[in-house]
C-alpha cells in the first residue's frame, strides 16, 4: 500500500500525543511502584505497551523524507502535554489563536519563501506598484530590488521574454534594412535605364527639285 510522503496536522497531533504517553510510561510505573499500587504483571503489560508504541514510532519515520521526518523530531522537542480545565485549555486556545495572527520566522527563511513570490509573480509583469499587494510585503520587509522595469522596481524581464523581444527587434531591424537595399535597387536601375532606350530613328521623304 502507497503511503503519503507527509503527515497532516492532526496526524502529527496525534504523534505528539503518543509521544508524550510513551515517554510517561516509565515514570508512571515507577511512581505507582513507589507507592506500592503496581503489581509486577500490570509493570509488565504497560511496559509492553511501551514496546509497541516505540516499533510504531520507528516504523512511521522510517518511511517519511528526512525533512518530514526533521519536522516532526522538531515539533516534539517542543512539544508539552499536561492536563488543565477547561478554564486554562481556553486561555491556552485564545493565547494559541492570538500568537497566530503573526508570523514570525528568521531573515534567510523569509528570502527563500520571499524569493518564490518574487519568481512566480514579477518575472515578466506588468502590473504597477499601487496594483500589487506583494509589492508592500517585499519592499517593507527590505527584499532587494530589480529596478529594470519602468511599470514597479521588482518586475523582471524573463530570460524567454527577453530571447523573444531581441528576436523581434532583429527581425524589424532586417525588415528596415531589406526594405531599404531593395528602395536602393530601384533608384539604381531606373536611373540606369536612362541611357538604355533604343535611338530614335528618323526617315526624311523628300524629292530633289529636278525630279519634279
Amino acid at each position: 500500500m502507497k503511503m503519503f510522503n507527509y503527515l497532516n496536522q492532526q496526524q502529527i497531533s496525534d504523534m505528539m500525543l503518543l509521544f508524550c504517553l510513551g515517554d510517561k510510561i516509565e515514570k508512571i510505573i515507577d511512581t505507582w511502584v513507589q507507592y506500592e499500587n503496581m503489581t509486577k504483571e500490570e509493570a509488565k503489560y504497560i511496559r509492553t505497551s511501551r514496546t509497541y508504541y516505540n516499533k510504531f514510532f520507528d516504523s512511521v519515520q522510517e518511511r517519511l523524507p528526512d525533512k518530514e521526518k526533521d519536522k516532526l523530531i522538531k515539533r516534539y522537542s517542543n512539544f508539552h502535554m499536561t492536563i488543565q480545565d477547561k478554564w486554562l485549555l481556553k486561555k491556552f486556545h485564545d493565547d494559541m489563536n492570538e500568537a497566530a495572527q503573526t508570523v514570525r520566522m528568521e531573515r534567510s527563511i523569509f528570502e527563500k519563501f520571499a524569493i518564490q513570490l518574487f519568481n512566480n509573480n514579477c518575472k515578466d509583469c506588468t502590473k504597477t506598484s499601487e496594483e500589487c499587494e506583494l509589492h508592500d510585503i517585499l519592499y517593507e520587509n527590505l527584499f532587494p530590488a530589480e529596478e529594470k522595469m519602468r511599470n514597479c522596481c521588482y518586475a523582471f524581464e524573463s530570460n524567454e521574454a527577453k530571447l523573444e523581444r531581441l528576436k523581434k527587434q532583429e527581425e524589424k531591424r532586417l525588415a528596415q534594412e531589406a526594405k531599404k537595399n531593395n528602395k536602393s535597387k530601384r533608384a539604381k536601375k531606373k536611373k540606369a535605364n536612362r541611357f538604355d532606350e533604343d535611338d530614335e530613328i528618323i526617315e526624311y521623304n523628300f524629292t530633289p527639285k529636278g525630279d519634279k
